[in-house]
């Protein structure tokens, strides 16, 4: 079976994301995946399977709380794949 995305509980905080390179600024709440935030704004970024497996859309965040699969991660300048990570503070991502 293929893996679904758990998506996350929302915890009723908007957070903001930049796109460090692109110097675009995205609110989000805890809810929308990091692609689905980049495809909100317009900038387009490269995607596959939308589940974390084939890593098409791996991206460094530089700084940030991310939650993916039930782990939080404050590690920066860390690689994440944006399909299941979702916000758990402002993020920033090298986009």
């Amino acid at each position: 079976a293929t893996p679904e995305i758990k998506r996350a509980v929302s915890d009723g905080q908007q957070y903001t994301i930049l796109l460090s390179k692109s110097n675009r600024q995205i609110v989000i709440d805890s809810t929308v995946t990091l692609l689905e935030a980049t495809e909100k704004a317009g900038v387009p970024f490269p995607s596959g399977c939308k589940r974390g497996l084939c890593k098409a859309c791996v991206c460094t965040k530089t700084s940030g709380h991310t939650l993916m699969n039930d782990k939080v991660s404050a590690q920066e300048n860390s690689s994440i794949t944006l399909c299941n990570s979702f916000a758990k503070s402002d993020i920033v991502l090298d986009i």
